[in-house]
């Protein structure tokens, strides 16, 4: 076998072995994920989070755990919380005078911040620390659908995740789906 042949039988089996291992990373990180089912919603999450449900009258609610340290809850139902509490409101600047908020809202955990998208066809708020790590990361829909002339609502939040669990959150809640 001359020295040009084996150099060139080893570059093509190195390249197949590549491709091999390429191919074989894209399914593991595939199975890594998994459908969480509601019954109102779905959501797409890490494997390693589980679901946990509980049901109230007029009102849905439970929550995901996803570890030890790390819980997101969810409500769906009329006159769910908007997370409005948790947002930092910027200072008014059209007077002289700083206007510090009112004193019942002192105390409130306002290390976020809020934005605008849509998740499955309806308008949603979303929740997000100015620091990550340190706040609330959450989502708020006002009008998922319409039951006797008022709004079902839905809510998902935890405060304080870890940067990591953040991240996957966020990603996560762009997967919803709910059912008609």
């Amino acid at each position: 076998m001359r020295v040009g042949s084996f150099f060139s039988v080893m570059t093509k089996s190195l390249f197949v072995l590549l491709v091999m291992l390429i191919i074989l990373s894209c399914k593991s990180r595939v199975t890594q994920t998994h459908l969480l089912n509601f019954k109102q919603f779905t959501i797409e999450t890490p494997a390693a989070w589980t679901k946990v449900v509980c049901d109230s009258g007029d009102k849905r609610f439970g929550g995901i755990e996803m570890d030890s340290a790390d819980f997101v809850h969810f409500s769906y139902g009329f006159d769910v919380g908007d997370l409005e509490d948790y947002v930092k409101n910027p200072a008014d600047t059209t007077t002289l005078y700083i206007i510090y908020p009112p004193l019942s809202e002192l105390g409130k955990n306002r290390n976020s911040e809020a934005g605008h998208e849509t998740i499955d066809r309806k308008s949603a708020k979303i929740v997000f620390p100015i620091v990550p790590g340190v706040g609330v990361t959450g989502l708020f829909i006002d009008s998922v659908k319409t039951f006797n002339g008022r709004n079902m609502q839905f809510e998902m939040s935890g405060n304080n995740l870890k940067p990591k669990n953040e991240k996957a959150f966020l990603l996560a809640l762009k997967t919803l789906k709910f059912a008609d």
